[in-house]
């Protein structure tokens, strides 16, 4: 098997790393319009619950597979939904979390307040209940944990909102997703006067389609209640969703939850668990996925070991997670037609790997598409110790998308690219792609 990448293509420049947020210009996603043109979206705020939605996003299209891309300024959820087996396009756009008054909240009990029959229940005059768990992460934010069925009625619905076009209709409409999932968690995050509650929605980079129509789509959860019997989890797990319909309601049908070990890894503890999952059905019609476990809410590094998993029973077990590389945020999974599945990942560096095994299970080497060396030399103003987010000079966070029977493209950004409008002689935030090939 053979490899070649293609020289970088710009899509967008935000402004310089000094003077932006760190969320900004980051998290680029690429979609497939209906006519065959490549589109990518770029969140362009801070990277928090209260700064995510449809209108921070900058999107971008390219009509040549990714040689040359412009800025849209009007992208429709029309152009750039799944397309379902019923010939439906539906897209799940990130959405704002919700807040609340910091007043209307009650603390957690102490343990010796409970009697044995108490039990966390709806509040009959639609007040805020209890928490079932509290936490206070690495910056003093304190992380309230309640189960979804005994929040006030506003917050308290089991539904995504999603946007469906109808096939051979050229306007999308909102629509409310039924969502199955026994013991439902939320979680909320005081910090200092605001309230935010995580927005209600998939994660999404998991989006498939099995032989026999079903569509899959994964999450996570952060500190959470297990599915199976409500009980309280410190550590994010993965959730794999099924839907039977279309995409009218998804059910959940997978839960890998994390389990530390500070015998192989010793900052298990530390990093938060498994959060953003690829998930990739494999022509033995197994599953695998690779899962995230960089975070560093609970004092953990910004790099930590990414894991692969798979499942031969249609996401109802999964295997016992293994290391699949020492580092992996926002990990991608793309199955060519010529039979060739790719793996994309970084942080710090970006990383591509292939396998020609149609369970997935044997890879090749990984192949660097940016250096995990220190990158800050290049920064306009270089600092003498850099932090880590200066070293790495990228959010590393990439999309990957098959493009043809053996191409696929990969969108990442780069904090120190030069300004190509010739207008100044700094270094500029910007998204890149590069097609990928195998032969």
């Amino acid at each position: 098997m053979k490899i070649s990448i293609s020289k970088e293509s710009v899509v967008y420049q935000g402004p310089a790393y000094e003077d932006s947020y760190w969320g900004q210009v980051q998290f680029p996603e690429i979609f497939k319009c209906e006519d065959g043109t490549l589109a990518i979206k770029t969140h362009d705020a801070d990277d928090n619950w209260a700064e995510f939605g449809r209108n921070k996003d900058v999107w971008c299209v390219s009509k040549d597979n990714g040689a040359t891309w412009e800025r849209k300024t009007d992208m429709r959820e029309t152009e750039v939904g799944h397309l379902l087996p019923n010939g439906d396009r539906l897209h799940f756009p990130l959405r704002t979390g919700l807040s609340c008054k910091v007043s209307e909240l009650k603390p957690a009990r102490i343990v010796t307040q409970r009697l044995p029959s108490d039990k966390i229940t709806k509040e009959e005059d639609g007040s805020w209940p209890y928490p079932q768990f509290m936490y206070i992460d690495i910056f003093g934010q304190s992380n309230y944990i309640y189960d979804m069925e005994t929040l006030p009625d506003e917050y308290s619905k089991k539904e995504w909102v999603g946007y469906r076009t109808k096939a051979g209709d050229s306007q999308s409409t909102e629509e409310k997703v039924k969502v199955i999932h026994p013991h439902m968690s939320v979680r909320g995050v005081l910090r200092k006067e605001d309230f935010v509650m995580a927005p209600f929605c998939p994660y999404g980079r998991g989006f498939r389609t099995d032989k026999e129509g079903n569509i899959w789509i994964t999450s996570y959860t952060g500190a959470h209640l297990n599915p199976y019997n409500g009980g309280v989890d410190v550590c994010s797990a993965s959730l794999i969703y099924k839907s039977s319909d279309n995409g009218h309601s998804f059910e959940l049908a997978g839960y890998i939850p994390y389990i530390p070990n500070t015998t192989k890894h010793p900052t298990a503890y530390m990093c938060d668990g498994f959060s953003e999952t690829a998930l990739e059905i494999m022509d033995d019609g197994s599953m695998i996925v690779l899962l995230r476990a960089t975070s560093v809410f609970l004092g953990g590094p910004e790099w930590n070991t990414m894991y692969f998993a798979r499942s031969t029973d249609g996401g109802k077990t999964f295997s016992e997670p293994e290391e699949f590389d020492k580092c992996g945020v926002l990990p991608n999974l793309v199955k060519l037609d010529c039979g060739v599945t790719l793996a994309a990942y970084g942080r710090p560096g970006i990383y591509l790997r292939a396998t020609e095994d149609p369970s997935g299970i044997d890879w090749e080497d990984p192949i660097e598409i940016m250096t995990p060396d220190d990158r800050s030399h290049l920064m306009n103003n270089p600092p003498e110790r850099p932090n880590f987010h200066q070293w790495a000079g990228s959010c590393c966070n990439v999309d990957l998308k098959p493009i043809g029977p053996n191409q696929a493209i990969i969108a990442y950004s780069d904090f120190y690219y030069p300004d190509q409008s010739g207008k100044t002689d700094k270094k500029l935030k910007t998204i890149l792609t590069r097609v990928i090939t195998v032969e």
